[in-house]
């Protein structure tokens, strides 16, 4: 199952009449604000960040309003991107119940929740610490699995709960651990996106100017088409880059696959820029050449909210700016459920069988004075039960977690088995592999001057 995420952005367009007409602006009541601007709703894969639809329209209206807007918009025009071989993440802006169970028939998905959502518990505490319950509204009733928990960050003090609503009720198939865990992807599939492939637009940033150019809507629409078939062909480069390049020798990804967000998606442009110039480059001498250029990922660096311009108000002080690198401690609010292996407390456990201990082996006489000697007792084979918890880059093995004084006496055991989310796909964002290398000299690309 792959994972893919959707969020809302905005882009700023020059003040004229007709942009202001057609667009409207955000951020005031009377539309008095500097710049008119469209709002995006792009849907990404979130390993490789790539684009598979985005409606756009005018931003000039209620967020809320306007996001589920263009929601309809993917249920109607792009119903062929939504699959069931999916999960897709979103954020806090409740879309309604309406469109949440149009999403659940195509597609699954994995939704954080507001306060304000009322969920109708249903069910009991399930062995995994979730629970299913009801959500209603627009005279449609859907049932869901609720998953809460908290994120613990040394250093950093979250005072917020998680609570995330799904359509994957198999508690077993998809448990509440590892979907809580997911969810970290969210940001990197649409923001980390989103922010990457604005980094080139003229003015990109809080509080600057336009970063379209066009005066009219309908060169607004053109550029928007441009800009995302550009950032998506480098990405479609960038990908072939990763499946051609060597694992890295050393470092945490050393002997593991290159992925396309190990590579700088800015150095691919640049590289690009630069093949397209010379006219000379063969596609196989770029690829070796941007696979050269990696990007360090899952550094568990976390920040503060804060305001993304600064403030003009003189009471308003700066903000904790300080950023922290240490891992997220997930703990589910709820307590499991008993299982049928744990004993119910008002009952002593069975006890345990004793340990069948082989006999001791004699050793054979021994020449210098024909005694028989008895080998020493030899260190039984038992394997280890081992607890298996998820952090941001998938399963791993914890010291803290192996259960104490506990070494199978004997017995056979293993540990069990964990179904996982595969979060991303090799090739292009449909799985497909990606295209060989074209043939071509083994001319090297010239590297622009400055550094990416």
């Amino acid at each position: 199952m792959t994972v893919h995420s959707t969020d809302g952005s905005l882009l700023r367009t020059p003040d004229t009449p007709e942009n202001r007409a057609e667009f409207g602006s955000v951020g005031t009541a009377d539309d008095s604000a500097a710049w008119p601007a469209v709002r995006l709703f792009p849907l990404n894969n979130c390993l490789t960040r790539s684009l598979l639809a985005m409606p756009w329209g005018p931003a000039g209206t209620d967020k809320a309003a306007a996001e589920q807007g263009l929601l309809d918009t993917v249920l109607a025009q792009y119903p062929h991107v939504l699959t069931h071989g999916q999960v897709w993440l979103m954020d806090r802006l409740w879309h309604g119940v309406r469109r949440i169970a149009a999403l659940t028939g195509r597609t699954h998905v994995l939704i954080r929740v507001k306060s304000d959502i009322v969920l109708k518990k249903t069910s009991e505490i399930l062995p995994d610490g979730s629970y299913r319950a009801e959500i209603s509204g627009e005279g449609i009733t859907i049932t869901v699995r609720v998953i809460e928990y908290d994120a613990a960050i040394d250093g950093q003090d979250v005072k917020e709960m998680f609570c995330l609503v799904t359509d994957l009720l198999d508690w077993q198939e998809y448990p509440a651990l590892e979907l809580s865990g997911l969810y970290k992807w969210r940001w990197d599939g649409s923001e980390t996106g989103l922010r990457e492939a604005k980094a080139p637009l003229h003015g990109a940033g809080p509080g600057t100017g336009a970063m379209l150019r066009s005066g009219s809507p309908a060169l607004i629409a053109q550029e928007i088409a441009a800009w995302a078939a550009s950032t998506e062909m480098t990405r479609g480069v960038t990908r072939d880059a990763a499946l051609a390049a060597a694992p890295a020798k050393k470092g945490r990804r050393a002997g593991q696959p290159v992925r396309c967000r190990d590579l700088s998606l800015t150095r691919a442009r640049r590289l690009i820029l630069a093949a397209i110039r010379s006219g000379r480059a063969s596609y196989k001498a770029l690829t070796r050449q941007i696979a050269g250029y990696r990007t360090v990922t899952g550094r568990d660096r976390h920040r503060a909210r804060k305001s993304k311009s600064p403030s003009t108000f003189s009471h308003a002080g700066p903000k904790d700016t300080v950023t922290r690198t240490a891992p997220a401690v997930i703990t589910l609010a709820n307590k499991p459920a008993r299982t049928a292996e744990t004993p119910p407390p008002n009952r002593p456990a069975s006890p345990r069988k004793p340990a069948c201990r082989r006999p001791s082996r004699q050793l054979p006489p021994c020449p210098a004075n024909g005694d028989h000697a008895t080998s020493p007792k030899r260190k039984l084979n038992r394997p280890e039960f081992r607890a298996y918890f998820l952090t941001w880059e998938g399963w791993h093995v914890h010291a803290s977690q192996v259960r104490p004084g506990h070494k199978g006496e004997g017995d056979e055991a293993r540990a069990r088995a964990c179904r996982r989310l595969s979060v991303g796909v090799r090739g292009d964002h449909r799985g497909r592999p990606a295209a060989g290398d074209e043939p071509g000299d083994a001319a090297q690309v010239a590297a622009p001057g400055r550094g990416g």
